[in-house]
């Protein structure tokens, strides 16, 4: 597929997405997996990279847990925030380009911890697997890798057309949070149906935890996004 889909979804994020407070799926993960099994406890500074960490909202939360945070996005207005709710580090967030390439390399790599909260969704299949397979390579051997994918079970996919290589065009009358119609674009995700194809998806890592989570907050569907459903993948260079 052509890079006319990353232009679309670029234009998509620079609207910006308001996200206060973290969120139970990085939290509780974080307690009962990253932490409580996996030791990675923030004590010892981990270096963690947040990819698509928006407005920092993910960061701060292991920024507080004593990891050293640094963050990649391509949406201006949420780096800019982010930068703003941690000046003391704002040095350690950056624009990256909406492309992927298998050689890119954010601040020299040599990650225990990476996260991708709702970001990785938006690459075609091929793009994605040059993406994950370039942060392998930031990765520290044995370095863990928390992403979570946004499955066929959600609402979003009933208003999602078929295009190629993963990708649908998501066209809704609205978003959540604080987009507004007037100021929603159509953009592309690849959704996931089924965990097999989950792990397919991640093969360059050893599968740890597969899971998922759903929020549904009205019957209606007046919203046109009632109902959210994410696969959750914790994985192992």
């Amino acid at each position: 597929m052509s890079e006319e889909y990353l232009s679309h979804n670029e234009k998509h994020w620079q609207q910006g997405c308001e996200a206060e407070n973290v969120e139970s799926h990085v939290f509780r993960p974080y307690g009962v997996i990253l932490r409580d099994e996996l030791g990675l406890t923030g004590r010892d500074g981990e270096k963690v990279l947040d990819f698509g960490c928006g407005e920092g909202t993910n960061s701060y939360f292991f920024k507080q847990k004593g990891f050293n945070v640094f963050g990649v996005d391509i949406s201006k207005p949420d780096l800019s925030r982010c930068m703003q709710k941690m000046p003391d580090i704002k040095n350690q967030f950056i624009e990256c380009n909406r492309k992927p390439s298998i050689n890119d390399m954010f601040f020299d790599g040599d990650f225990d911890l990476v996260i991708a909260i709702h970001s990785m969704y938006y690459y075609t299949n091929e793009d994605l697997e040059i993406r994950l397979n370039s942060l392998y390579n930031m990765m520290k051997p044995g370095g863990i890798i928390y992403v979570t994918m946004i499955g066929t079970q959600s609402e979003q996919f009933s208003y999602a057309d078929d295009e190629n290589d993963g990708l649908y065009r998501v066209s809704l009358p609205h978003m959540g949070r604080d987009r507004v119609k007037e100021s929603y674009s159509p953009h592309y995700k690849n959704f996931t149906s089924n965990m097999d194809e989950l792990i397919d998806k991640f093969s360059m890592f050893d599968p740890l935890h597969i899971g998922h989570f759903e929020e549904r907050y009205s019957q209606t569907g007046a919203t046109k996004v009632s109902h959210v459903f994410h696969y959750t993948f914790i994985g192992q260079k």
